[in-house]
């Protein structure tokens, strides 16, 4: 009778470190800092690989930042990035700021278009901002101007 008392003590102690444990493991995933890291992967694994569709899913213009403005993503922007090959990514330096629940993110990105071997490279830096709501990061920074579409030229015609 002892013995079965201690295995059933032992099975109960088990049972409660493992919800311990799995419940401290779903608060980690709430926590802004750690959920910063997720969005940051996400969006250097998305522009390295040409995932545009995921990458435009962090951008999202800021509503306290009345100058947060993103291009929006159309056909003719995916057609235009799709030329676009980045070879190497990576964080240059990264920050938040806990109060105010943003971040900041410098990236060295390698790139060249599809057509050229001609490796260019661009410094990037990302403002980061925390949706409470979403329980999200967000990133209000357009991409890089050389990775914009040319911009359409209309010619005048003299009246003559």
């Amino acid at each position: 009778m002892q013995r079965i008392k201690k295995t059933v003590m032992q099975l109960i102690i088990s049972g409660l470190l493992v919800a311990l444990v799995s419940s401290c493991a779903e608060l980690d995933t709430h926590n802004p800092g750690n959920r910063f890291q997720q969005a940051d992967n996400l969006y250097r694994a998305s522009m390295r690989w040409g995932e545009w569709h995921s990458l435009f899913q962090l951008m999202k213009a800021n509503p306290n930042n009345p100058f947060s403005k993103i291009t929006p993503l159309s056909k003719e922007y995916i057609e235009h990035l799709s030329e676009i090959q980045v070879a190497h990514i990576e964080v240059v330096n990264t920050g938040i700021v806990e109060p105010e629940k943003s971040a900041k993110t410098i990236y060295l990105i390698e790139f060249h278009p599809l057509n050229s071997s001609v490796i260019k490279k661009v410094h990037l830096s990302i403002n980061w901002w925390y949706d409470d709501k979403l329980n999200k990061w967000f990133t209000d920074t357009p991409l890089p101007k050389e990775f914009e579409p040319p911009k359409k030229k209309t010619i005048k015609l003299s009246p003559r």
